[in-house]
């Protein structure tokens, strides 16, 4: 068989069910909290790192591989995170400000799949991507979303 454009199916924006999702999931990366993310994954979630051959496989993989970048001596710094969309899917731009710095740097997007209420795949692509979606690779603090001179 062959398909033409006109018989693909129109794709559909995140339903209400999934951006409530993605909005947890920006508070819970904001807060860098743990529990939060953990309670929004599936246990069957899966975590891609395209283009690595990284497949982090399970829940308590994917937050053993977030643990030291969100908790403790070694975290990363204080996160912010732009929800958009990617390919008609929930998404996040995640940026860091690290201890010492003025400015949000971006680190990845993060697209996520959902079912039943809970994430069952993250997609993380680097910020070299964020100027695709009209975003800054560092972020003022004073102003979140305004893009530092020079970036």
């Amino acid at each position: 068989m062959i398909w033409r454009r006109a018989d693909w199916a129109a794709a559909t924006r995140p339903s209400r069910d999934e951006l409530d999702l993605l909005e947890r999931y920006v508070t819970a990366s904001r807060n860098a909290d743990l529990t939060a993310l953990a309670a929004l994954l599936r246990e069957d979630v899966l975590q891609a790192m395209p283009p690595a051959a990284l497949v982090y496989d399970g829940r308590a993989a994917v937050l053993d591989m977030w643990r030291p970048v969100l908790e403790g001596e070694e975290r990363w710094g204080e996160w912010h995170c732009v929800p958009l969309a990617v390919n008609r899917q929930p998404a996040v731009a995640n940026y860091v400000r690290r201890p010492g710095e003025t400015s949000y740097t971006a680190v990845n997007i993060d697209v996520l799949c959902a079912e039943d209420g809970l994430i069952t795949e993250i997609t993380t692509f680097g910020p070299e991507l964020l100027p695709l979606f009209g975003l800054p690779l560092s972020v003022d603090p004073a102003i979140p979303g305004r893009a530092v001179t020079g970036s």
